[in-house]
């Protein structure tokens, strides 16, 4: 497998070119966007199995700066060692590559995929006889979301301050049940029976699968919620914030453990 032409960088224009049969091609100052113009200026020559070629067609329909960057640490490696044709080992030299230029475990992944996504697609197209296994990557090492013990006894503290009883609630609702953020901040008085202790909610935490969740009362469970039933039908969400609305999910900042947390002085999140 040939890798030429590829794209060459003008220093003195600041822009890429290239020659194809003796004809020089501007190609502009975008590495990836080289690419893809190289790619279509190939679809009416005799196209060969190019490096330039599969990863072309591949930001054809990925096209993001994410994914050009992506394929331009791809490209940059195989024109780098000088790769001549698709080895079965070459996602493993790729990924061992990753690895000692010091990337964190998660970003290996996202370059190890989008290199096997590109090889994957050279084959259905032909261009390659075989896609190279990939490799045993390591492990994303997530940091703990419990809060120590010193942290906590801030967090609890926090919510007793003035203007927090609101989110105070939710989030004691939450530490007294164990119940999911999401079912916590969705909760309706319709789902309540507290002559029973008890909430029996129809909602899964994925959409078509799983089944019915009770959620039992403690005694400082039932205090909270005739605390939020005060002034309030007993109809509708049983928690809200100022707007009147359930609180958004905890990717938003309006989730009510920032505020809290920040006011408090812890940084991590409990969840």
């Amino acid at each position: 497998m040939g890798w030429k032409p590829a794209p060459r960088w003008d220093k003195y224009n600041h822009r890429y070119h290239v020659t194809v049969r003796g004809k020089r091609y501007i190609l502009g100052r975008d590495y990836a966007k080289a690419l893809r113009r190289l790619a279509e200026l190939l679809d009416g020559q005799d196209r060969t199995n190019s490096i330039n070629v599969m990863i072309g067609d591949w930001l054809k329909n990925h096209s993001s700066n994410w994914h050009d960057n992506l394929a331009k640490k791809f490209h940059l490696f195989l024109t780098a060692e000088k790769i001549e044709s698709v080895a079965s080992d070459l996602l493993e030299r790729y990924a061992a590559h990753l690895r000692n230029a010091g990337l964190k475990p998660q970003t290996q992944r996202h370059y190890v995929n989008a290199a096997t996504s590109i090889l994957i697609l050279a084959k259905r197209h032909g261009r390659i006889a075989h896609v190279p296994f990939k490799p045993k990557l390591p492990p994303i090492r997530r940091r703990p979301k419990d809060l120590d013990e010193a942290s906590l006894r801030k967090l609890l503290t926090a919510l007793q301050r003035p203007g927090l009883e609101r989110a105070s609630r939710l989030i004691r609702f939450i530490l007294a049940t164990g119940c999911r953020p999401g079912e916590g901040r969705l909760l309706r008085w319709e789902e309540v029976r507290l002559e029973q202790r008890v909430c029996l909610l129809d909602r899964h935490k994925n959409e078509h699968h799983g089944q019915n969740r009770t959620i039992y009362l403690s005694d400082h469970a039932v205090a909270i919620l005739h605390e939020a039933s005060k002034g309030s039908d007993r109809k509708g969400h049983v928690f809200f914030s100022s707007r009147g609305q359930p609180y958004q999910p905890v990717v938003k900042d309006h989730f009510p453990t920032r505020d809290c947390m920040r006011g408090c002085g812890v940084r991590r999140r409990v969840w």
